[in-house]
């Protein structure tokens, strides 16, 4: 007689690693991976799914777990998700402000002019590849491309991609138009930048001796006799934490030597721990900034994980690389500049291993678009890369640059570049691609799950894709941010010119300077307080309606 017929058991579910690479400046472990898992798990439980959270931080080395659930009608089965954090804040010690002032003061200015390249175009960000958009039937027509079977339109695609990739044209066929004040509004602030850049290199390449000299008359003795160089040099002087902390970063990267190999280690470490975990089906990579150099680097030729990829089992086990906000471009320049060292121009000359590729190295001469679906397919089964860029981030200022992307040796059906709204805010926009849950975070999810959304729907009540109810929200909530921005310098503009006709510039200039001291102005009801007030109410007005629109507050 047979004993109870026991219940089948749950299947395992399939396991994916993700790696999170911070950018430069100081980080604590785990606080990177923290704002980056956090919204992925929200976004996805917003959309109807259940997800199980996990974090821990061991040894200095943090470590977090989603495990997803899908809406019942979804028909899909639970994912598990191990992040691991590439941490290198601390494989290095920061080089002096002054060696910085002196580095970036040379390599700084032909910077500024390549910065231009793509901050024109596509002006709304509306602009969208065929299937990125959730679909809505009646609204949404099929495109080619959205379910490719013919090799031909694989071909025409993929060319199609690498035109834009090289000369950063804009993307093709708008499923989603955004209201025309949008664009405007992002015109006029973008004209605004683009006439002060000339300023600035202008004044960098003729002064920029005579600022390091004020630099370093800000520690030497007796210059008290020159107030005025005095004050200047101690008001350069405090630029001393940002020298160090955040722009040392990178000249410790591309001219540190042995001190790059040191930044790149965690990275490797955490990649090749996921290559060697046979349980795990594929790898994911989010890189932020400064992290995405290090990240290049880490996948380049000859290579540690280039290694680690061939010995994989199961082969091929696919990387997915995500660079948000990338330093590459600056990287890119700054390394080709370089005259410290061969190895300091070395990231103006690495190409990706090809065992992380699948290009083979006899197509790296012209890098000849795949001719097949089949080859297409079996590329995308080892490398994906997806590259975002807010349209007002100044370090990326635009897609990969076209010697950058010539440089990886990939093939133009592994790389897509996207430019999205963060907040249009030209010192913000750098640091919130994590809390763009509108149209970052659903790519993030994308990425993550293998270039497919996990469900589908027609809302962000419905689905973790980028629907129309987001693209909305983000788009009106950003021209709100637009409108309040040009409003304070139209206000701030208009008290000037009342200011420079009626007297008593050189008095408003003093408050604004003396504003949130301790000094005291309650008798200062004059013109020149009203400039004050309206020129320090600037950000706190601004950021104000920044956090009340997308929901911080």
């Amino acid at each position: 007689m047979s004993g109870p017929i026991s219940a089948p058991a749950p299947p395992t579910p399939l396991r994916h690693g993700v790696v999170v690479v911070h950018g430069q400046g100081s980080h604590e472990p785990g606080e990177f991976l923290a704002s980056v898992v956090n919204p992925i798990a929200n976004v996805l439980e917003e959309a109807g799914g259940t997800v199980d959270r996990g974090f821990s931080i061991v040894d200095g080395k943090a470590r977090a777990r989603l495990v997803v659930t899908p809406p019942a009608s979804a028909g899909t089965a639970t994912e598990e998700f191990e992040f691991a954090e590439g941490y290198w804040a601390n494989s290095f010690l920061p080089p002096s402000a002054d060696e910085v002032a002196r580095w970036i003061l040379k390599r700084g200015p032909r910077e500024m002019v390549a910065m231009r390249r793509d901050w024109v175009g596509n002006p709304a960000n509306d602009l969208w590849e065929p299937g990125d958009l959730a679909r809505e039937p009646g609204k949404h027509p099929r495109s080619p491309g959205d379910d490719v079977k013919s090799p031909a339109v694989e071909r025409h695609l993929a060319a199609k991609n690498l035109v834009r990739a090289v000369h950063g044209q804009p993307e093709p066929e708008p499923t989603y138009r955004a209201p025309w004040l949008v664009r405007w509004a992002y015109r006029l602030q973008l004209s605004l930048v683009l006439a002060l850049l000339p300023l600035l290199r202008a004044f960098t390449w003729v002064f920029a001796r005579f600022i390091y000299l004020l630099y370093l008359l800000g520690g030497t003795k007796g210059t008290g006799l020159f107030s005025y160089i005095r004050k200047a040099a101690e008001f350069v002087a405090k630029l001393n934490p940002f020298l160090r902390d955040t722009l040392g970063d990178t000249e410790r990267f591309i001219e540190g030597g042995v001190w790059a190999v040191a930044m790149r280690a965690p990275v490797e470490d955490a990649i090749i721990a996921f290559y060697a975990d046979p349980t795990i089906a594929d790898i994911t990579v989010i890189a932020h900034s400064a992290g995405c150099a290090v990240t290049y680097e880490s996948l380049g030729l000859g290579g540690r994980v280039g290694d680690a990829a061939a010995a994989a089992t199961p082969r091929p086990k696919r990387l997915t690389l995500v660079t948000l906000g990338s330093a590459i471009n600056r990287d890119f320049g700054f390394a080709a500049e370089s005259k410290a060292s061969r190895h300091a121009r070395r990231l103006a000359g690495t190409p990706l291993d090809d065992r992380i590729t699948g290009v083979p190295p006899d197509r790296w001469g012209d890098v000849v678009p795949a001719e097949t679906l089949e080859e297409m397919t079996r590329l995308r089964s080892h490398f994906y890369w997806v590259d975002i860029h807010a349209r007002m981030d100044f370090v990326p200022a635009g897609p990969l640059r076209a010697g950058a992307i010539q440089m990886a040796r990939v093939d133009p059906c592994q790389l897509k570049l996207r430019r999205v709204i963060n907040d249009d805010d030209l010192l913000d926009d750098h640091f919130a691609y994590f809390t763009n849950t509108d149209i970052v975070v659903p790519r993030l999810i994308r990425a993550i799950y293998g270039g497919e959304y996990p469900w589908q729907g027609r809302t962000s009540a419905e689905t973790a894709a980028i629907t129309r109810d987001r693209l909305a929200h983000r788009t009106l909530r950003v021209l709100s941010l637009d409108l309040v921005r040009l409003g304070l310098v139209v206000a701030v503009a208009v008290v000037s010119v009342l200011l420079a006709k009626w007297g008593g510039f050189q008095e408003g200039v003093s408050l604004v300077f003396t504003a949130g001291t301790d000094k005291d102005l309650s008798g200062a009801v004059t013109l020149p307080a009203t400039f004050a007030f309206v020129a320090t109410a600037f950000r706190p007005v601004y950021g104000f309606v920044r956090e009340w629109w997308f929901g911080s507050l």
